[in-house]
């Protein structure tokens, strides 16, 4: 068995050889390059679910923290922009909101006094316009639903007049209605929330929204291998960060990630791995009703029913 420091003596001749053998073995899946549909892991377009209005009967006085709430990782990347170095997702926009997804992981690079999508250095070809446009017109039509969005900088700012935080307020906000943001560091109720973005403020310090760091978050992305015993403590932290939302009665916010990735590891590999782990988990715990909000990659429609249908 691998451990990270015989890892690290490995040979780069070796890790190509180890990874090339995992490729070949996910594409005789249908993944990698084809497409695998399973319960827990989806490289397809179409999710196989539909639940559009699952907040519409819950009870207005539940907050957000006590939620069950599945989420996508950098959730614009389903063009294939960046290839596998980038993609972390494969169903749309339209298609995770209509599925089921309540948190979007939004990250933007700030240009010329704009927003672009970004993940690291790659551009995916969209605006923040563009994720607003769809978010809200999801809202129109499924008033009674709440959107939990994350606002990331990502990459490096380039030729701007002002900051992002003033970006975001006049050229954004201003040119969509009011009422579908939340933008008061407090964690809302349902009522209080319904048919409009919460955002995770992770860009201004908490000054245009919930303060994204008081979060209790899980996110140990960084894996050294694919072998049993890497996969298992990626998996760990995981599960330790779900029993504690479980566990927990106050209105804290639990953010799981279950995304992970390394040198020449790919998401939608650990994601392979994870998924099924985490379907597993959630099945062998039917009486457990707050998961906190989950955010994965390439989620299978039966995951994502799982954890939606955990609000009772």
């Amino acid at each position: 068995m691998w451990t990270r420091n015989s890892l690290g003596k490995m040979t780069a001749k070796h890790t190509v050889l180890m990874h090339v053998i995992y490729l070949a073995l996910v594409c005789n899946k249908g993944g990698a390059n084809g497409v695998l549909l399973r319960p827990d892991y989806n490289t397809g377009k179409i999710a196989g679910i539909s639940y559009p209005d699952w907040m519409s009967n819950l009870n207005d006085d539940i907050s957000l923290a006590s939620l069950s709430i599945p989420g996508t990782y950098n959730t614009m990347t389903y063009n294939g922009y960046g290839g596998h170095l980038a993609q972390c997702q494969s169903w749309t926009l339209g298609t995770q909101l209509e599925a089921g997804i309540r948190f979007l992981d939004i990250r933007c690079r700030h240009f010329r006094d704009g927003l672009l999508i970004h993940k690291g250095v790659y551009f995916q070809h969209l605006g923040l316009y563009d994720v607003l446009q769809d978010v809200t017109d999801f809202l129109k039509h499924h008033p009674r639903e709440v959107v939990l969005m994350r606002v990331k900088k990502e990459h490096l700012d380039a030729i701007n007049t002002r900051s992002m935080e003033e970006t975001f307020r006049s050229r954004y906000i201003s040119q969509f209605n009011s009422k579908y943001f939340w933008t008061t560091n407090r964690i809302p109720n349902l009522g209080e929330a319904r048919g409009k973005i919460v955002i995770l403020d992770d860009f201004a310090n908490g000054r245009v929204g919930v303060n994204y760091s008081d979060a209790e978050i899980a996110d140990d992305r960084e894996v050294f291998s694919l072998q049993p015993r890497e996969i298992n403590a990626k998996w760990n932290s995981i599960r330790n960060n779900l029993n504690k939302a479980s566990d927990d009665r106050s209105d804290q916010l639990f953010l799981t990630y279950t995304s992970g990735r390394g040198r020449m590891i790919f998401e939608y590999e650990v994601a392979d791995l994870i998924n099924p782990k985490l379907m597993k988990f959630i099945k062998r715990n039917p009486g457990k009703k707050k998961w906190g909000t989950v955010v994965m990659d390439f989620p299978g429609g039966a995951l994502v029913e799982k954890i939606l249908m955990s609000n009772d």
